[in-house]
């Protein structure tokens, strides 16, 4: 228990971040880092804003339907970080996309790394909203754990698990 403590604290604690600079497009991811720093933090803001609107967080706190904001928003399928990357993936091909910068929480910041890797050919740079709160690390931890484990037995771009369809 001690070790796997000490390496989410490593791994999920005190990823590599990047710091904003220009890019094609911004992408806020619909964690709650990401959904926060879309309303809290304009300044992260660089080139197209692109929003990931899962039909599963319309009933959060402070959720603005896309119409309002004016943003490119996409509905991921499945709901998952690998689908939101997946979505962005297509849409960055179809608008000739060559960087983007990533928006989310600190904990989500070594997974996105890896996902956006298999699907965006371009430059990636990945922007961490802070985490605060010793349950939510711990549920980070726990989570992170498991979804790192998924990325390791889907290797490609668009693997499923068998039961994702």
């Amino acid at each position: 228990m001690v070790v796997w403590l000490i390496a989410c604290t490593a791994v999920f604690a005190f990823p590599r971040v990047d710091v904003p600079s220009q890019s094609d497009a911004t992408y806020f991811l619909s964690s709650t880092g990401g959904h926060a720093a879309l309303l809290d933090r304009p300044d992260l803001r660089s080139g197209e804003v692109v929003v990931s609107r899962p039909q599963s967080i319309a009933s959060w706190p402070g959720y603005q339907p896309c119409e309002e904001l004016r943003l490119t928003c996409l509905t991921p399928s499945p709901e998952t970080t690998q689908g939101e990357v997946e979505a962005f993936s297509r849409l960055a091909k179809e608008r000739r996309w060559s960087s983007v910068t990533v928006v989310s929480q600190t904990s989500h910041v070594p997974r996105i790394r890896i996902l956006m890797g298999r699907c965006f050919p371009g430059t990636v740079r990945v922007v961490a909203i802070p985490e605060h709160g010793l349950w939510t690390w711990l549920r980070a931890y726990m989570y992170e754990t498991g979804a790192m484990l998924k990325v390791a037995v889907t290797p490609g771009c668009d693997d499923r698990l068998p039961w994702e369809g």
